[in-house]
């Protein structure tokens, strides 16, 4: 009888440290990348973490930046320059966010330094694609905030408009 009681107290014990524990799980990280750079440049290891176009440079592009956060889990931040005009310049198509418009996977926030101060230019006349292209896998929320974005263009046979939205 005494075994049965111990047994019992020790599940129970078991089953309220399992119960205390669960909301004590850590949600998904956020991260917060501060684009440095005018450069349009790929990162050199999407999801380590690090926003950074080569080893030990530093250099955090907006492509870079935008390739971490896809790779990351969470909601995440892009802060841009004010005064800075950033130009897509990489030629190409993917949905990786490597090359053309700006592949956007999971949830994040950009913030500009003003409307009229920062500008994410999509170079539409010379690269052929839109701005942003938004991959939902789910329901991730995008917000776009105190910048201004142009010179995005439908790619032919696309359907959308400068920046797109797309369920998966």
């Amino acid at each position: 009888m005494f075994r049965k009681i111990t047994a019992l107290v020790l599940l129970a014990l078991v089953a309220l440290a399992l119960m205390i524990a669960a909301p004590l799980r850590a949600a998904p990280n956020s991260n917060t990348f501060t684009v440095n750079t005018t450069a349009d440049a790929t990162d050199v290891a999407p999801g380590d973490g690090v926003c950074e176009t080569a080893p030990a440079t530093n250099n955090c592009t907006l492509r870079a930046a935008i390739q971490e956060t896809n790779a990351l889990a969470g909601a995440d931040t892009i802060i841009l320059q004010p005064a800075t005009t950033y130009i897509l310049t990489l030629f190409g198509s993917d949905d990786l966010a490597a090359k053309g418009d700006l592949d956007i996977t999971d949830a994040l926030t950009i913030n500009g330094g003003g409307a009229n101060s920062t500008i994410i230019d999509g170079n539409g006349s010379n690269m052929g694609d839109r701005v942003f292209d938004i991959r939902s896998n789910g329901t991730p929320t995008v917000n776009i905030s105190n910048v201004t974005i142009r010179n995005g263009k439908l790619p032919p046979g696309n359907v959308g408009g400068p920046s797109r939205t797309l369920p998966t």
